[in-house]
């Protein structure tokens, strides 16, 4: 089993995700679980007993950001601890956005229990970055799997909404797979430079970086004569026939 995990790519699981059908998931796949992980907006389209908590999280959650700016003492933090329990009995209104992981959004999705929201990644103004060079933003500091994650949010917006998105996400990957995958990969002896582009790739980009630049590595020592000679196997080859001509007779296996 451990084995598979290891075998399967970024690359290959997208390209799984693509040709399954909707909702479907890789389970052997550490990357879908990984791009699963990752928040997305939701909203509520019912009342959700004892889920209150879910909209206080920032404030009651001791390792948030929020709550140690509000107060480090052990005494506040007893009152969050509180607070939290007291929530967990109320209920969570309709129409409440909700961040939560995007592998509970969709299961929540599916049953119409809430709607999926786009991230910010998917909005009119960041694609609006995108589109005025690509190549230059940072999409790893969105999300690691943004194009993952693209194509599993996708199957739950509107159609009109889809297109867009994907025509985007489409230019997008063509545009930095040349100018950032391909140049950079031929050029990557010049460390300094490359170590500020691997930090704007995201993982589906770094193995197709990777992937090409072990190809080219393969092919100059093809090319230089630096790889394993191939040798005639005169165990199967006769170098000679009756004639004194070449030829290749290829000897029977026997089976003893």
């Amino acid at each position: 089993m451990a084995s598979h995990l290891s075998s399967v790519s970024t690359i290959e699981g997208l390209l799984q995700h693509s040709a399954s059908g909707k909702g479907n998931r890789d389970y052997w796949n550490i990357d879908d679980i990984l791009a699963e992980e990752e928040s997305a907006p939701t909203i509520f389209l019912q009342d959700a007993k004892g889920l209150a908590y879910l909209n206080h999280l920032d404030q009651i959650n001791p390792n948030s950001s929020n709550a140690i700016r509000a107060s480090s003492s052990a005494q506040s933090m007893l009152a969050k601890q509180q607070q939290l329990r007291n929530l967990r009995t109320e209920v969570l209104k309709a129409e409440t956005k909700v961040e939560l992981p995007l592998w509970l959004g969709i299961a929540l999705a599916q049953r119409d229990i809430v709607n999926l929201l786009p991230p910010k990644y998917m909005t009119k103004q960041y694609f609006n970055t995108l589109n005025a060079g690509s190549e230059v933003v940072t999409m790893r500091q969105q999300s690691p799997y943004i194009y993952e994650n693209v194509t599993k949010i996708c199957e739950y917006m509107a159609e009109s909404d889809v297109k867009d998105t994907l025509v985007v996400y489409l230019n997008v990957f063509i545009e930095r797979f040349g100018k950032l995958v391909i140049d950079y990969s031929n050029n990557s002896n010049q460390t300094e430079q490359f170590s500020g582009v691997q930090k704007k790739l995201t993982n589906l980009e770094r193995e197709l970086f990777d992937t090409h630049k072990k190809q080219k590595l393969m092919f100059q020592a093809w090319k230089n004569r630096e790889g394993p000679s191939v040798e005639v196997n005169t165990d199967f080859i006769g170098n000679e026939n009756n004639d004194g001509h070449e030829a290749r007779n290829f000897k029977r296996l026997r089976v003893q």
